[in-house]
């Protein structure tokens, strides 16, 4: 009976050691921060050097607005949940609300930025809200950046996809000194050559 217990035993441990030994290294390593699996979805953007380039990370579909006063709901995913890393966020505006451009009621186009505005560079994310909830899709990496592409989810039971709401765009902060910092640094920095000026004055 023992010997039977132990063979079962045994089979199992083989069989997952076999599984996991199988499974590609980006599993086997520490879970990501967001789940990659959007797979019936897609964004692409197109970098300084004319090279169409796909997002590092996505979340989505979810259920519920991604933008709806100031950035939320996917700000605080962003910066409370870490769900793309740990960086620190700023909402740069919606489609639908005339900061950038998008092809808002597609399921398949393009957005991007006005003429005239810098390119970005550095992380971002960019979300599109379609039907009663939303895909995001984090890209790293790349470089003047001035817009891409998009396809959206299917998310009718039909094959049919619901067309695009808006899209919202968030970058993370680069700067590496806080400004009232800064500017504590500046003022220190004044008082120092008052402190020059007057030692040269007294001589």
């Amino acid at each position: 009976m023992a010997a039977g217990v132990i063979m079962k035993s045994f089979s199992l441990i083989s069989v997952l050691s076999l599984i996991v030994a199988f499974l590609p290294a980006s599993v086997q390593a520490k879970p990501v921060v967001a789940d990659t699996s959007c797979t019936t979805g897609n964004a692409t953007v197109v970098d300084a050097s004319g090279v169409s380039v796909g997002f590092s990370r996505c979340i989505g579909r979810i259920s519920g607005n991604d933008a709806a006063r100031g950035g939320a709901r996917m700000l605080g995913m962003l910066n409370d949940d870490d769900v793309f890393g740990d960086l620190d966020w700023v909402f740069a505006g919606k489609s639908d609300s005339g900061d950038f451009w998008a092809d808002e009621g597609e399921d398949y186009g393009h957005w991007g930025i006005f003429a005239g505005l810098a390119p970005i560079s550095g992380p971002f994310v960019v979300s599109f809200k379609h039907g009663n909830g939303f895909s995001a899709y984090f890209f790293d990496g790349v470089t003047s950046v001035k817009g891409g592409w998009f396809s959206l989810p299917v998310t009718r039971s039909n094959g049919r996809t619901n067309a695009l709401s808006h899209a919202s765009l968030f970058l993370a902060q680069t700067t590496t000194i806080p400004e009232p910092l800064s500017l504590a640094l500046f003022g220190f920095g004044l008082m120092g050559l008052g402190v020059v000026q007057r030692r040269r004055l007294s001589r």
